[in-house]
This record gives structure tokens, sequence and C-alpha cells, in this order.
């Protein structure tokens, strides 16, 4: 199972670009400086909040105990969002997604915003890369379906335990390839950071 949490989060990779295998093209064209952006598209901006009927303190003490004793973590709020990776330079340019070196990360602000990580026993095994090409103004969609992030062996889990209104961001590390000779190796390449988004969290059942 691969590292990155891009394969952990989504069970469907939703393709606007063309994918090619290395095979295809020996040596692509990684994107330059400033070449990518990263976006984080909103589908649904309210959401109930659901403690399973614990207090917002109750909440708070099942999470930060079971992140101590690397328990099994509430699950996580399910959103409805699209991370995009958006070719806004005027030349196709190919990135590298759910490497060894991809890493998403989200940050959630607001009156009742938790993160937790769980370190979990294991070795990352991951060594290669799925390569995608982007034309000009073309983007790869990521459905991001719970508020969950993070790596295989470390994922993150974030939660709202009060209403109010929130913002979310996210940071994404991308694999850059290096070759030598036939070889290719996977190194860190960009790493993107998108504009925070207001999602705004109402009492179970109000309309």
């Amino acid at each position: 199972m691969r590292t990155a949490m891009v394969s952990v989060v989504v069970a469907t990779i939703l393709f606007v670009c063309s994918t090619e295998s290395l095979a295809d093209d020996p040596k692509p064209k990684s994107p330059s400086e400033g070449s990518l952006e990263l976006r984080l598209v909103v589908k649904k901006g309210v959401h109930a909040l659901d403690l399973g009927g614990k207090t917002s303190e109750e909440f708070r003490e099942q999470v930060a105990k079971a992140e101590k004793v690397r328990g099994v973590m509430p699950t996580p709020p399910v959103v409805d969002l699209v991370l995009e990776v958006h070719n806004k330079g005027s030349k196709k340019v190919t990135v590298y997604i759910d490497g060894p070196n991809t890493h998403l990360t989200l940050e959630l602000k607001g009156p009742g915003a938790v993160s937790a990580k769980v370190k979990q026993s294991g070795i990352s095994t991951a060594d290669s890369a799925d390569t995608v090409t982007l034309a000009p103004g073309r983007s790869y969609s990521i459905p991001i379906m719970q508020l969950k992030a993070g790596t295989f062996l470390e994922p993150q889990y974030l939660y709202w335990t009060k209403p109010g209104e929130y913002t979310l961001s996210a940071t994404i590390q991308l694999d850059d390839a290096k070759y030598s000779g036939d070889m290719v190796a996977f190194v860190k390449g960009p790493k993107l950071t998108c504009a925070p988004v207001k999602l705004k969290v109402e009492e179970k059942g109000k309309k």
C-alpha cells in the first residue's frame, strides 16, 4: 500500500487531464517554478455538527486519548470538496502524484477545530508515482470526502466540535523524477498551498 494519503483519502480519482506512463515519455518535463496552482473547491459549504451524542469537551477528550495511545479515532466529518492541481503556465507539464514523497496536509481553523495524528507501525514500500500530464489551463482533480489527510503511516484527522464559521486550507507535497541513464528516482517536487475556503457548521437538525 502506498504511503501517500491521496490514495487513502479518496477511493476514486477524477481526471480532467491526461495520464501517461514513464515508458511513454522517459524524461517528461517537470513543472517550472510558479507554473502550478492549488485550488480547493467547495461543493457543499454547510455541514451538520454530529459528535455522536457527546459534548464538545467529551469529544475533544476522546480524540486526545486516541491520539495518545494510538487508538481508534472517531470518524472524521464527511465533506464534499475537490482539490485541484492547476497548470497556469503556457507549456505542458508533468506532475507526479501518489509517490513516496506525496503528502497532503489540511489545516482547519474555527471555534472548535481539532487536529490529531496517529503514527502507525509499518514500513513504506512506495517506489513509484502516478505520472500526470497537464496541458496549459488544465487541472488534476482529487475529491476529498472526509477531513482526513496525512500519510498512510501517519494519518491526520480533523474535526469541528462546535457550530460556527470555519476555514480550511490544503498543502500538497508532490513528487519529482530525477533520471540517471535508464534509472529514475523520485524526490520531493513542488509544494503547493491553496487559499483557505469557508465552511459553516450548524447544530444537527437545524434548518
